[in-house]
């Protein structure tokens, strides 16, 4: 015999241990739930990016969007006349401005307190005291804070 058939005849002669194939299939099966677990972060990773840049890019369109109707009084005169565009582009115009042609008259205003008083019922007042309490209040806590600091 050679000394190559020794060395199959060794191989040959190694026990394999009969729990060899269950091992093997658990491992599997961890290794098969392993790759789901990445697979689903990976998922909610690459959702959470486009949300991510979905919010993006509807914060650059408002910007612009804003940044249009303070520096073209065209845009915003043609952007209030939109049906519901135009109270949007009310509120985001920092400016005010009127147009008038042929007997078609376009003022565009900037949102006061008094104009959302109407609306709500709630007087300019009663607002502005309630802002009076709160900024006094908060003032008197704060210098009692520094006072007792010294």
């Amino acid at each position: 015999m050679g000394r190559l058939e020794k060395m199959k005849e060794r191989y040959d002669d190694i026990v394999i241990p009969a729990e060899l194939n269950d091992r093997i299939q658990q491992e599997i099966m961890k290794s098969r739930k392993q790759q789901a677990e990445k697979h689903t972060v990976g998922q909610s990773y690459r959702f959470k990016k486009v949300i991510r840049g979905m919010a993006a890019a509807a914060a650059a369109v408002c910007v612009l969007f804003t940044a249009a109707l303070n520096t073209s009084p065209v845009f915003a005169k043609e952007a209030a006349g939109l049906p519901i565009i135009g109270g949007v582009a009310r509120i985001l115009t920092f400016r005010s401005y009127e147009t008038e042609k042929n007997d078609i008259a376009v003022s565009v205003e900037i949102p006061t307190i008094e104009m959302i008083a109407e609306d709500t019922g709630i007087t300019v007042d009663a607002i502005n005291q309630e802002i009076q309490q709160e900024t006094t209040s908060s003032m008197l806590q704060e210098k009692l804070l520094c006072f007792r600091a010294d």
